[in-house]
């Protein structure tokens, strides 16, 4: 399925906050359709705003990053989606080294490869508005996995791909 950058504007123009806490995660009714993900956009998002210390930034960030990779043809996978998340608590714990900003978390070396980004809130906000620009599909696509974390200030992302 191709994303359109219509579809990008018109899903970053969606947002709904209420009380500093992002609609889709809100209860929902069970039902059988898949909700589109909402969330703030990158505007919202800055540094010491209240959408970014209650954990926002992160989920919001995690969101646009699963939809940019399914869009350039990776394919979401539940192992690497339990590693991402391991990665990701790993960094919130304080037990990853970071060089630039950029670390690798300790288990799964053998499964496959990723990174954790650890961004400020306001970064975070970056990243995202480029997440949703059009992108080019991969003709070559990996199971992933992503996990987002708020912890210490930052916000760390976690990405893994399956080998």
């Amino acid at each position: 399925m191709a994303f359109s950058r219509k579809f990008f504007t018109a899903l970053a123009a969606t947002t709904v906050i209420s009380a500093g806490i992002p609609a889709a995660a809100s209860a929902q009714p069970a039902s059988s359709a898949q909700p589109n993900p909402v969330w703030p956009t990158p505007e919202v998002l800055t540094a010491g705003s209240s959408a970014a210390s209650a954990g926002v930034a992160s989920w919001s960030l995690e969101q646009a990053t699963k939809l940019h990779l399914l869009a350039m043809g990776h394919h979401r996978n539940e192992e690497a989606q339990r590693i991402a998340q391991d990665w990701a608590n790993q960094a919130a714990r304080g037990e990853v080294e970071f060089h630039a900003n950029v670390g690798r978390g300790h288990t799964a070396h053998d499964r496959g490869t990723g990174n954790i980004y650890r961004l400020a809130p306001h970064e975070a906000a970056q990243r995202i508005a480029w997440l949703l620009s059009p992108t080019n599909r991969t003709g070559d696509g990996k199971g992933f996995g992503v996990s987002g974390v708020d912890a210490h200030g930052n916000v760390y992302l976690a990405e893994f791909f399956l080998h």
